[in-house]
């Protein structure tokens, strides 16, 4: 390839900032957006609050058992607020296992079993206490109401548990984590499952925000992209960059300037949602705090596990990466155009992965929310690269994913994205010249077996 052949992307990339900036419609959406971000929390409070309603548990009974003399005692008293009610029983292991079994009869039960497994050997890998609250999948309890009060015992583990344990002070905070908590859910066959590898209310809405905002954001940068091409294209403005620039020098210009005009919406957004914090917080004179109720209801301060600086690295990386994989097709989508008003249908296949790889992840979290977790399917999700960026940059950081399965899908997306790349290097300038009907895949298809066969980089201008 030419040492040449990004020559002047850095000026294409200035030039469709700028006049993606200066464009009216660019700048009506920016005012629409700033607005919506920046009364979206005051609105939503004053919704909740005439709609709030305390919301109580079904939760009656809680049958305690632990391995350790007088652990599961402690659980006699102390509960308050909306589980002051609940009878709460200490039993043994043959009663613990009884109840277990009868939480498969489904309906009408109304209570949890809760286990507690204490390690007194330091030097054992399972020290400390874990915690197991299982419920029935198919009774008066959900599982949000289960977890409600798992989350309630670990808020109030000093109290409710930790008291009873004859040790130093300073190690009974690290003794019973979150991360060493887990809700099982029993089924009307008695079946076992995980349900904390399900999405609690928190984990779902994060999922499906950050996938509603990365999905618009790569459709709008796509998209402008193959708007930018296309004008240019119909224009007398292409044949002028063309004398001076290379074809895919001015691809990529295209892709990394609308990146940041994304970007740069994006950090507007931010500023706004920053000002709309301050306002929900000044309308509810400080006592609401900054958060609407609806959100702190559903909110825990373990929500997001798995924020290391490492996750955090990988997570903007794939987010990069997603963009310029997406960029790199629309731009190549939108040299396929000769016509403006053709430009949805020179979109299609753009569109298509896009959709395809937003629908897997719905498909995930739908799986996930019904305890089917982890299977094949879900791999595939992880690791394909059209729907890789919609999901592992927020499971990474909600701890659903480990940090070694986060590298690899960063490494499969990153591979994928030179390979389109490449594929792109042998056909741009060729579609570029294309005048005509919109050309299919399978055209551009043809085109690069032709100059792979003869080892050209593209057509005109493209040596």
């Amino acid at each position: 390839m030419n040492k040449n052949t990004f020559f002047g992307w850095r000026e294409v990339c200035g030039f469709a900032y700028i006049q993606t900036l200066k464009s009216k419609a660019m700048k009506i959406t920016l005012v629409i957006l700033c607005a919506l971000a920046l009364f979206a929390l005051p609105v939503i409070t004053m919704i909740g609050s005439a709609t709030d309603k305390e919301e109580e548990t079904n939760i009656k009974q809680a049958y305690i058992y632990s391995n350790e003399s007088g652990l599961a005692e402690k659980f006699s008293s102390g509960f308050d607020g909306k589980y002051e009610n609940v009878a709460v029983q200490a039993v043994d292991e043959k009663t613990k296992d009884e109840k277990i079994d009868e939480l498969k009869k489904g309906k009408d039960i109304d209570y949890v079993v809760v286990l507690l497994t204490y390690d007194r050997n330091t030097e054992s890998m399972n020290y400390g206490l874990e915690m197991r609250a299982v419920y029935g999948e198919d009774s008066k309890i959900t599982s949000k109401d289960a977890d409600n009060f798992a989350e309630y015992i670990l808020k109030n583990k000093e109290k409710l548990i930790l008291g009873s344990i004859d040790i130093d002070a300073e190690k009974k905070d690290s003794l019973l984590k979150e991360k060493n908590y887990e809700l099982l859910s029993v089924d009307t066959n008695g079946n076992v499952e995980n349900a904390k590898e399900r999405l609690d209310g928190a984990e779902y809405w994060l999922t499906y925000i950050y996938l509603m905002i990365v999905m618009f954001a790569i459709i709008i940068a796509g998209s402008k992209v193959a708007e930018l091409i296309v004008t240019e294209k119909t224009s007398k403005v292409m044949e002028y960059l063309l004398t001076s620039i290379k074809p895919l020098a001015l691809l990529l210009g295209k892709v990394v300037g609308t990146l940041l005009i994304v970007f740069t919406i994006l950090g507007a957004l931010l500023v706004c949602f920053i000002g709309s914090l301050v306002i929900n917080y000044s309308l509810s004179g400080g006592e609401g705090g900054f958060w609407p109720e609806i959100f702190t209801s559903i909110w825990d301060s373990e929500v997001l596990r798995g924020v290391t600086i490492a996750n955090i690295l990988i997570s903007i990386v794939m987010v990069l990466l997603g963009f310029i994989f997406y960029g790199f097709i629309a731009g190549l989508a939108g040299a396929t155009v000769s016509k403006i008003e053709e430009l949805a249908e020179g979109l299609k296949l753009f569109t298509f992965t896009v959709i395809i790889g937003m629908y897997l992840v719905i498909a995930l979290m739908t799986f996930s929310n019904m305890g089917d977790g982890m299977g094949t399917f879900d791999y595939v999700v992880y690791y394909l690269p059209f729907s890789s960026v919609f999901v592992v940059p927020i499971y990474l950081l909600l701890g659903k994913l480990s940090f070694q399965m986060g590298l690899i899908s960063m490494l499969i997306l990153a591979v994928s994205t030179v390979v389109v790349w490449l594929f792109v290097t042998k056909v741009f300038a060729n579609v570029l010249y294309h005048n005509g009907n919109v050309m299919k895949f399978k055209e551009i298809v043809e085109v690069y077996k032709t100059n792979a066969k003869s080892g050209k980089s593209g057509g005109k201008n493209g040596k």
